[in-house]
């Protein structure tokens, strides 16, 4: 930037902004950075050229290094790379592209889906890993081995040779043999599948023959080594004899119905299950391992008959001997449903009846059953006139075993009379003269009062007493009374009344005294006070040498609701020092006026001139004012010789801008800035 009082050559460190022509004369050139742009024969030197528009070469350009194009680039004659590679190329449209060297390889992994090569030419490698092969001869030239899970065919497949087969050979069709298939030993080694096997001779099978359908015989079959059916079934079959036969299956089973009459089997074995429909049992236990019901329509014995579970007869049972019952179980009684036999009176007849009406039947005056339990009912007892001095009652003895037993109600009223009571023939009344004394807890006793609403005795307690006691002026609290003079009317005070205090120089006795003496009282010094008011009396001070830096005055605090307060003399004068003025332990000065030397050191700023005193050694900082007042000049002056360095002028706060900058340099010797703060974060140089 220019400044002002400058002499000798300009350095600018902004932008240089020219409305008119640049003339460059007597063959001068145009440097950036100490290197030639430009000479005087318009050639241009440049590491790089680049621009937002098309950049047109008319005649030949010769790239020493490295061509970078952001944009398209178009060559209307041509572009011979010498060799050079063409890297970092986005999309390329070509009429045909050709290789003049021994290869032609892409960098990377490419895909060609989507299109049709018309001819792909002579592959002498190709690791083909998917896809397709159609239309397709393999081996057309030259053959070698094909590897497959499966061979098929849409028509016959030939086998021009010897075909071998490690592995079954599954047809599902014919297979014609031009010659005779013929084996090592009279055999196809390896298994033989086939649909169907047929044979118009004899068929003689040396090994095992495996039939997973139905085989059908229409000769005969002769097995040398047996034959396993494989859990299949044998059908269709005349006589047969056996020396004798066996089932190791989970069964064995008739296809219809059978005799075995006049035969004897010496042992059946174990039934699980048998319909036994006539005959008879004979010299047999049932149910000796395991038992189940036996419904007959008559149970005899020869000797004793033990019943171990339950016997149920729906008709009449006849017993002939004794009947013994130890064997019952026993069980809780449910009296509401359970019934018992008993011997009947009338007709010696064992009979049944319930619990429930048994307790019914039982239960008296005073009793009730209900459900089978009695209880006693005294609604069923007749009406009387208790006499507390002669009648008793019963109860239950804890002392003797929960005994019922009886005692009188006087006795009664005697052993209930506790503190403050007296019994008197079953009477009980209040006795005061029973009662212990102590001393009264107002806030949680209670006392015993005639209520005059129905003239009953009753109790309430003492807090409840005091705040229904306390009146005007008075309050209660946890049964105490206190001075409540929130309660008392309002009333305007004045010269003549009384206020009461309690008087310190008189045993604390209680009294009264005029406010007009109170107000006396309380004028002291810098006070007066008359008809009972105070005023402000400054005549009554004794005369001071003021303390600029210490010293305070009364002030009234517009803040504070125009409260009292004091300020020191120096926060007063601190406060009304303005722009140009500096307030110094309560001592104002101007600041326009002063000057400040700095050395070749980094500063802070101060209102006035600030003048470099000595050569920079290195760039050098100096700050302007953190808090500065609106108004305030700050002036700025480099040394006569910066040494070839700068003096940078900083904003003192981080929302300070300089002219909307946030430093200033100056470059050139000598230079020189004024600056003034004229509010709202800004300083503006003039």
């Amino acid at each position: 930037m220019a400044y002002k009082f400058q002499f000798g050559p300009s350095t600018m460190s902004g932008t240089l902004e020219q409305e008119g022509t640049v003339d460059i004369t007597n063959s001068g050139l145009l440097k950036i950075a100490g290197s030639t742009l430009s000479d005087a024969s318009r050639n241009v030197t440049a590491v790089s050229l680049s621009g937002s528009n098309t950049l047109n070469v008319v005649g030949r350009a010769e790239l020493k290094n490295e061509l970078h194009v952001s944009g398209a680039a178009v060559f209307k004659l041509g572009a011979s790379m010498g060799d050079a590679n063409v890297t970092n190329v986005g999309n390329i449209a070509l009429d045909s592209i050709s290789a003049d060297g021994a290869s032609f390889s892409f960098g990377s992994n490419w895909t060609a889906a989507g299109r049709t090569c018309a001819d792909g030419g002579i592959f002498t490698t190709l690791d083909l890993n998917g896809g397709t092969i159609d239309g397709t001869v393999i081996g057309a030239a030259a053959q070698s081995s094909v590897k497959a899970t499966t061979l098929s065919a849409s028509s016959d497949m030939i086998i021009q040779d010897r075909a071998q087969l490690k592995s079954t050979l599954f047809v599902s069709g014919a297979v014609t043999a031009a010659s005779s298939i013929a084996a090592a030993s009279a055999a196809i080694v390896g298994a033989v599948t086939a649909a169907s096997l047929s044979a118009s001779g004899d068929l003689n099978i040396a090994d095992n023959a495996t039939v997973n359908g139905t085989a059908g015989i229409y000769g005969l079959l002769t097995a040398h080594a047996g034959a396993s059916m494989g859990d299949a079934n044998i059908t269709n079959v005349g006589d047969i004899a056996l020396d004798s036969i066996s089932a190791d299956g989970a069964s064995f089973s008739m296809g219809s119905n059978w005799t075995n009459a006049g035969r004897t089997v010496a042992d059946g074995g174990i039934f699980t299950t048998l319909d036994l429909n006539g005959g008879s049992i004979d010299g047999t236990t049932i149910g000796a391992a395991a038992q189940s019901s036996v419904k007959a329509t008559t149970l005899s014995g020869s000797g004793q008959g033990d019943v171990v579970g339950q016997f149920t007869v729906h008709g009449l049972t006849a017993l002939s001997g004794a009947v013994d019952l130890r064997g019952v179980a026993d069980t809780a009684l449910a009296v509401a449903n359970d019934s018992f036999y008993y011997l009947d009176v009338s007709d010696n007849l064992v009979k049944r009846d319930s619990m429930a009406d048994y307790a019914a039947a039982i239960a008296g005056s005073g009793l009730a059953a209900t459900a089978g339990v009695l209880s006693v009912d005294l609604n069923e007892a007749g009406a009387g006139v208790v006499d507390v001095a002669a009648d008793s009652f019963t109860f239950i003895d804890a002392n003797d075993s929960n005994a019922v037993k009886k005692d009188s109600y006087a006795d009664y009223a005697a052993a209930i009379a506790g503190d403050g009571l007296k019994a008197t023939a079953g009477v009980l009344s209040y006795d005061a003269s029973e009662l212990t004394e102590a001393v009264v807890n107002v806030a949680a006793d209670s006392f015993i009062f005639l209520d005059a609403d129905g003239s009953v005795t009753r109790r309430d307690s003492w807090a409840d007493y005091a705040t229904a006691a306390a009146g005007v002026g008075l309050r209660a609290s946890a049964g105490a009374f206190e001075l409540e003079l929130s309660e008392l009317g309002a009333g305007v005070i004045a010269t003549g009344d009384s206020i009461a205090f309690v008087d310190s120089n008189d045993a604390n006795a209680s009294k009264k005294e005029t406010v007009d003496d109170l107000a006396n009282l309380f004028a002291g010094v810098g006070l007066s006070a008359a008809s009972a008011v105070m005023a402000l009396d400054l005549n009554e001070l004794v005369a001071a040498t003021v303390n600029v830096a210490a010293d305070s005055i009364a002030i009234i605090d517009a803040d504070d609701s125009n409260g009292s307060k004091k300020e020191s003399i120096a926060d007063l004068v601190t406060a009304m020092a303005g722009g140009g003025l500096t307030a110094t332990n309560g001592v104002l000065s101007t600041q326009g006026g002063s000057a400040a030397g700095i050395a070749d050191a980094n500063a802070t700023l101060a209102e006035g001139m600030n003048f470099g005193t000595t050569t920079f050694s290195a760039d050098r900082t100096w700050t302007l004012p953190a808090a500065p007042d609106i108004g305030d000049i700050v002036h700025a002056k480099a040394p006569g010789s910066l040494g070839g360095n700068e003096l940078i002028i900083l904003k003192g706060s981080a929302a300070h801008r300089i002219d909307g900058a946030e430093s200033l340099e100056i470059e050139s010797d000598g230079g020189a800035i004024s600056c003034m703060f004229v509010g709202s974060n800004v300083w503006v140089l003039f």
